[in-house]
Formats: structure tokens, C-alpha cells, sequence
């Protein structure tokens, strides 16, 4: 007795997978924000307004020549942005801008990353970089331009800064981040879209089953619930009696039929230019024909493997010769 086994019906894993790809989703987009934030961080996008004056990220400026007091913050680095109108080929200052803090000292440039930003028409640049010690108010001081500028007017803004090391770390991370963004991002629809379909199809084979309408797939094809479909014979041949499946031989003593050679089957009388159906040629005695019922020819020896091909010039087996007669081919 053949039994189907009932298939599974449970949502658990399709939940899962969705919920997984659903989470690594979510963790994408955290990720891609955390990106944009630090690569914006690096990039001087708030050191000029519209207007072409100090813009959110600025903590001050003034115009060239001039001098401005800012408070800045303990041990941060900041960088003095000249800007001037974009039309302007040469815009140099006269001497380098002079970083004072509150008891009169002057701070120290350090090497950070040039910076250039572009507003409307009007364009800034960093000419100077520095690291702040305590907490306070720093007074930043700007020389005249050049004889040989060509500016109508600039002005010095200050504005926080990276050195050079902590601006390479920055730009690292937010390529490395870009990466793992895009793998989490892809991760998490490829699993959401196969949870998705494996919900899906869980859900329309639990609801079969409830409902009574299940039906296996070996049924659907036409064969009985759990039974595979009979397998060829050999190179195509039907499988006899007594004869294991995937013989290229016939069993022993049975003639070799072809599918198809033999129209009529036994008991039945062939039509024109039909031969006479398969189980009509057997060794053994002859056999009288039933009424209207075919008569076979005489009968034929079994297949033999190990027997020589078929020889024109030699004439053909016959049983009712004796083994001794010439004529008879051993």
C-alpha cells in the first residue's frame, strides 16, 4: 500500500527569512544615513550662504583686511575659508592670516586637506588650518589683498575643519560604509523577495489541506500518489516477463520485439501489412491455430547474444533438423 506523506504547512520559515531580510533592510538604511552624515562632515557644504556671506557651519568672518573675535572649542581644528566672487582669477592675500588666542598667543597652523566650495557666484577656499588649545574667544586677523588681484572684494570666514588624518578616516569609512550599506541593502531584498514567494505558496498549500483539495504532484501527472512511472526497457525495449528492467536482452526463450514492430497482439489477426503481434513467436512445438486466430510461421530459436551475425550465404536455422545435418548451421 502506497501512502503520501502530508506536505508542510507551517509559516515559521517563510516568517523568518521575510523578517531576516526585512532587518537587514532596516540596518542598510542605518547604515547609508551614518554614511551620508559622515561624508557630509567632510565635505564644506555650510561654510557659504547664498548670499555668498558665512554660512550654518561658520562660526564667523569679516572683510578683507579686517579682524574678527570668534569662540571656539577646546582642542578642535578649524580652517580660514578666503572667499571672493567666483569671476576673479587671482585673489591673494597681501600675508598670512594670524590665529590669536585670548592671552595674545599666536596657534600654529597645522596640515589639513585643501577645501574649495562654490556658492551662487561666489567661491571659498581654505588658506589656513589650525588646531585650537583651550576653550575661547580667538581673534582672527586678515591682511589686504594683492596688488595683482584682480577680487572686487573677499572676505576671510572660519569654519570647523579635519586634518589630514582624520579627513583620510572619514572618506575610508564612508567608502567602507557605501559597500556595506549596498551588501546589506541587496541581502536583505534577495531574502524578503524569497520569503515572499515560500510565504506565499506555504500559505496556498496550507489553505489545500485544510480545505481537503490537496493534490500530490505525482497524482497530477497522471501516475497514483507516490508511484514513479514505469522505466523504458534497455535501449527501448518493452520489459518481458522474468526479465529485469534495463536488459538490452529478451528473457530466455522469448523473441526480441521492438515497440511498435508488432501491430496485433496475441489473438488477434493482423491488418495489412501488419505483422503479427508480439508473444507469436516462441520455441517450442508448434501450436495449432485457434479459429480465426493467426498462424505463425514455424517457429524461431531464442536469441542468442553470442551467436554471429546473420550470414546471407548460410541458410537459416531449422529445429526439425538433426544437429548432424550440414545444412544446419551449428
Amino acid at each position: 500500500m502506497t501512502t503520501t506523506a502530508v506536505p508542510k504547512t507551517s509559516r515559521k520559515g517563510p516568517i523568518t527569512l521575510t523578517v531576516v531580510g526585512a532587518v537587514l533592510l532596516i540596518a542598510a538604511v542605518v547604515v547609508a544615513v551614518m554614511v551620508a552624515r559622515v561624508f557630509f562632515s567632510v565635505v564644506p557644504t555650510g561654510v557659504l550662504s547664498a548670499d555668498g556671506g558665512p554660512g550654518e557651519d561658520a562660526v564667523g568672518g569679516t572683510e578683507v583686511p579686517g579682524e574678527v573675535t570668534v569662540a571656539l572649542e577646546a582642542d578642535s581644528v578649524y580652517a580660514v575659508y578666503l572667499a571672493r566672487p567666483a569671476s576673479a582669477v587671482e585673489a591673494e592675500l597681501l600675508d598670512q592670516v594670524r590665529v590669536t588666542a585670548a592671552g595674545g598667543a599666536e596657534v600654529t597652523p597645522v596640515p589639513g586637506p585643501d577645501s574649495n566650495t562654490t556658492v551662487n557666484d561666489v567661491a571659498a577656499s581654505s588658506i589656513l588650518t589650525f588646531r585650537t588649545g583651550a576653550a575661547g574667544e580667538y581673534t582672527v586677523s586678515a591682511p589686504p589683498l594683492t596688488a595683482s588681484s584682480d577680487a572686487a572684494w573677499a572676505t576671510v570666514i572660519v569654519a570647523p575643519h579635519h586634518e589630514i588624518g582624520g579627513f583620510v578616516s572619514s572618506l575610508l569609512s564612508s567608502i567602507a560604509g557605501v559597500f556595506i550599506a549596498l551588501g546589506l541593502g541587496g541581502a536583505g531584498i534577495v531574502l524578503m523577495l524569497i520569503g515572499a514567494v515560500w510565504w506565499y505558496t506555504r500559505s496556498r498549500t496550507r489553505k489545500q489541506v485544510l480545505a481537503g483539495t490537496w493534490v500530490p504532484r505525482s497524482a497530477v501527472a497522471g501516475y497514483a500518489p507516490g508511484a514513479a512511472p514505469e522505466q523504458p526497457h534497455g535501449a527501448g525495449y518493452p520489459t518481458a516477463s522474468g526479465q529485469s528492467a534495463g536488459s538490452a536482452y529478451p528473457a530466455p526463450g522469448q523473441w526480441h520485439t521492438y515497440p511498435g514492430q508488432y501491430g496485433a497482439g496475441p489473438g488477434e489477426q493482423p491488418g495489412p501489412g501488419q505483422q503479427p503481434g508480439a508473444g507469436h513467436y516462441r520455441t517450442g512445438p508448434a501450436q495449432e491455430a485457434r479459429p480465426g486466430q493467426y498462424q505463425p510461421g514455424s517457429p524461431q530459436a531464442p536469441y542468442d547474444p553470442n551467436r554471429a551475425p546473420y550470414d546471407p550465404q548460410s541458410p537459416p536455422y531449422d529445429p526439425h533438423r538433426p544437429p548432424s545435418d550440414p545444412q544446419n548451421p551449428a
